[in-house]
């Protein structure tokens, strides 16, 4: 998934300098959107299996952290639209975090290829459905 993310992320980089963004605005992009991939992988994994508490809990953080730093950002700060950028990478970062310390949702401890390679099968077609 790592190597995923970053090869889209040059490439959002590549095309948002290319049509003339700032710097700021293109790296606090990237940083949410890498942020928010590995927030939304936890999440769902916990959602999966049937976590549901904890997966309420980091979306109950993730929320109140959202809140929390777009004061600090927006108000204190006046960041503007890089603020806002910035508030939901530190908050969907800050939540992965946590997520990944408190119920440590994605260690694999004994790796079985057929059952990866039979849950891929299932999932693989379902990747452009969910994109859309």
């Amino acid at each position: 998934m790592l190597p995923l993310i970053c090869i889209i992320s040059v490439i959002v980089y590549c095309f948002m300098d290319h049509i003339g963004f700032e710097k700021n605005i293109i790296l606090s992009f990237i940083g949410y959107f890498i942020s928010m991939a590995y927030y939304n992988i936890t999440a769902e994994y916990l959602r999966g299996n049937g976590k549901l508490i904890e997966y309420s809990a980091i979306n109950l953080t993730m929320g109140i952290l959202s809140v929390l730093l777009s004061i600090i950002f927006l108000r204190v700060f006046r960041l503007g639209v890089v603020g806002l950028l910035l508030v939901y990478a530190c908050a969907y970062g800050i939540t992965f975090f946590i997520s990944q310390i408190l119920y440590k949702p994605c260690k694999v401890k004994n790796k079985n290829d057929t059952k990866i390679s039979s849950l891929l099968r299932y999932s693989i077609p379902l990747i452009p459905n969910n994109i859309s």
